[in-house]
């Protein structure tokens, strides 16, 4: 599906402009040159130099600390380094996780708190420009203690506020000492928690997506008990959801928790699992609900190499009990088909992968905007690409979208303009996509290609085909990638009807499958194929009865290439001048923390599926379809490149 963005509706958008200074460094004096210090060894490599797996008790510290080595490219230790240790799955936290490399080139973080449940536990450690290091830590549950903690899940948003409560085990208050992190009374960078209990988050997500709070017995430091404080962007933005971890491991299974903030109107949501009763969901607080789904049974029904994995239904309720909504619920799968990929930091907020840059935002960002289009840009060396694909920070039923940022064709029904600068481009940026829902993410599929082809398609200007803009109207065009703009409402739907002359102005029509190529139409208009390789067109009048049956008759419009030209003018460039070769960056946004190794290897293999030349089989909704890549979609006739500069 497809959220409208015509001709008369191309978004303008301002940004701001952020200057960056760049300090160079000029030295003055006429010293001896034998007598200036050797320059410092560049960081070459980073290793672990402690146990990479690690058991724990959950809600505790770990008692070996992750430690690493930064050597340069003949192997000594580099002093003098920034490795910054990160927790990022198991709900845990880290204090001392920025740490500086001794004589030896060893670094230690200061100390690793494992989640409150018991379950997989991961951290990095990073150098800028080096691969990570991912250290694994499985927890158990502590034995019973004489001190419990309520609420043991609890949610926050920047400045927001959680009580807590220690109490004996026969129910009554139990005195004792709040620590966020490990850290009596907390910081003001990881949130602070008073003496009664109360905790108050920081101004900004903590790095991670949460922080361990615990309280321990004033008159037996052994007993203790945690909650894990999760964190949504803010308490405004409603009806989403966060999976936590955002990918299920095949090979590393974990539980996957979900953090879902409902819509205005919305008391209750239910899970509803696609085998067995339905959950209801815990209240964590602060607007968020919350549940578990052990990796086992996300996986039920999987199939090998087609990405995603539907796993049940949310059925949203409201106070009377009335159903507001019901929407599938997809899960990520990184099965044993997608390699590790190598993980490079940019920037404090940004890693990528071969095919994939993850940026840091730390807000519910859901569309793609001009200026994280604009800083992805800065951080891959400039506008050398015609798109740019932005995978929001959480996930909502929003439809894709494409924007129009830019156009230097003539004769395909809008005229040239450029836009680009907002966002970053210096002549080469088309348009930016969004992809608010992981589900749909896989650059073979439909989706990947069908908003890509919004570029060219459909500007038309005469009423026979502006009906159906920005897609087509029904007709044999719409039975291609492109497929028809749902009255009313202008989002893309599928056509899946063939219609075949029968004479006097009239075709049959018959059912047919829906296909993920683009039609002669579609290719003129890309600049793919001359005039005339364009065959006639047929399209229904407005007025035709529906529903469609199959093998009914109906008058149509023949419309050919002729008309076209006669109403747009000829196509500049004409095919033979007409680029083949494109390229997109794909962004993924995560909020509170970058992505863990294994994300990474799955939305690089998401994205570098662009680039098949084979068909492959892809998880879309509900169904399995055939995934053609932009290749095989334009009839072999242009390129898609998707791997990063």
């Amino acid at each position: 599906m497809h959220t409208l963005h015509d001709r008369s509706r191309f978004r303008r958008w301002r940004a701001a402009v952020v200057a960056v200074a760049v300090a160079i460094q000029v030295s003055c004096g006429g010293g001896d040159p034998s007598e200036q210090p050797t320059p410092p060894a560049n960081p070459a490599a980073i290793t672990a130099i402690s146990t990479t797996t690690l058991t724990g008790t959950a809600g505790l510290a770990v008692a070996t600390l992750p430690s690493v080595r930064v050597t340069s490219s003949s192997g000594s230790g580099v002093a003098g380094v920034t490795v910054t240790f990160a927790v990022t799955s198991g709900g845990g936290s880290v204090t001392g996780g920025t740490a500086t490399t001794d004589a030896n080139g060893v670094a230690t973080v200061g100390g690793w708190t494992l989640g409150a449940v018991a379950g997989v536990n991961t951290m990095t450690a990073r150098v800028a420009l080096l691969n990570l290091v991912t250290f694994t830590a499985t927890s158990t549950a502590g034995p019973a203690t004489s001190v419990t903690i309520s609420p043991t899940i609890a949610a926050a948003a920047p400045n927001a506020f959680v009580n807590f409560v220690a109490q004996s085990q026969v129910g009554a208050p139990a005195p004792a000492t709040w620590r966020v992190n490990g850290i009596v009374g907390g910081t003001q960078a990881l949130g602070l928690i008073s003496a009664a209990g109360k905790y108050t988050a920081p101004r900004t997500i903590p790095d991670g997506d949460s922080v361990v709070v615990s309280a321990v017995l004033a008159s037996d430091t052994t007993q203790r008990s945690a909650s894990t404080v999760f964190f949504v962007p803010n308490l405004a933005t409603k009806n989403y959801y966060v999976p936590i971890p955002r990918v299920v491991d095949t090979p590393h299974p974990q539980p996957m928790r979900f953090l879902l903030v409902p819509p205005e109107g919305v008391t209750a949501v239910n899970y509803l699992p696609s085998a067995g009763p339905a959950v209801p969901l815990t209240d964590i607080g602060n607007g968020v609900l919350s549940f578990q789904v052990d990796a086992a049974t996300a996986l039920v029904g999987y199939q090998i190499g087609t990405l995603h994995n539907v796993i049940g239904r949310l059925d949203y309720r409201t106070a009377a009990g009335t159903s507001f909504q019901i929407t599938n619920l997809s899960v990520n799968v990184r099965d044993a088909t997608m390699p590790d990929v190598v993980v490079t930091p940019v920037a404090a907020d940004a890693q990528r992968s071969p095919y994939v840059l993850n940026i840091r935002v730390d807000t519910a960002t859901i569309n793609a905007g001009t200026q994280v289009v604009a800083h992805a840009l800065q951080l891959l060396g400039g506008d050398r690409f015609d798109f740019v694909d932005v995978v929001a920070s959480v996930t909502t039923n929003n439809n894709r979208n494409y924007v129009a940022l830019r156009n230097d064709i003539t004769g395909i029904g809008v005229g040239v303009f450029d836009n680009s600068a907002i966002a970053g481009g210096t002549g080469r940026l088309r348009g930016m996509i969004s992809f608010p829902l992981d589900g749909f993410f896989d650059g073979a599929e439909l989706g990947f290609i069908h908003e890509a082809g919004h570029s060219w398609i459909n500007f038309a200007t005469d009423p026979v085909l502006a009906s159906g803009a920005p897609h087509w109207p029904a007709s044999t065009m719409a039975l291609g990638v492109m497929g028809l703009s749902i009255p009313a409402s202008g989002a893309g739907g599928q056509f899946p009807w063939a219609l075949t002359p029968i004479g006097h102005d009239s075709v049959r029509i018959n059912r047919a499958t829906p296909n993920s190529f683009f039609t002669p139409l579609d290719l003129y208009l890309m600049g793919l194929i001359p005039t005339d390789s364009v065959p006639p067109v047929y399209v229904l009048p407005l007025t035709i009865a529906s529903p469609l049956v199959d093998g009914m008759q109906s008058p149509a419009t023949t419309y050919t290439i002729a008309d076209y030209v006669a109403k747009q003018g000829p196509r500049v460039p004409a095919s033979a001048a007409a680029p083949r070769t494109f390229a997109t960056a794909v962004v993924v946004l995560t909020y509170g923390r970058l992505m863990t190794e294994s994300e990474m290897t799955f939305f690089d293999m998401a994205a570098s599926r662009a680039e098949t030349i084979v068909l492959l089989r892809s998880t879309a909704g509900l169904v399995t379809v055939d995934a053609p890549g932009f290749f095989l979609a334009t009839g072999r006739r242009a390129t898609m490149r998707t791997r990063l500069p």
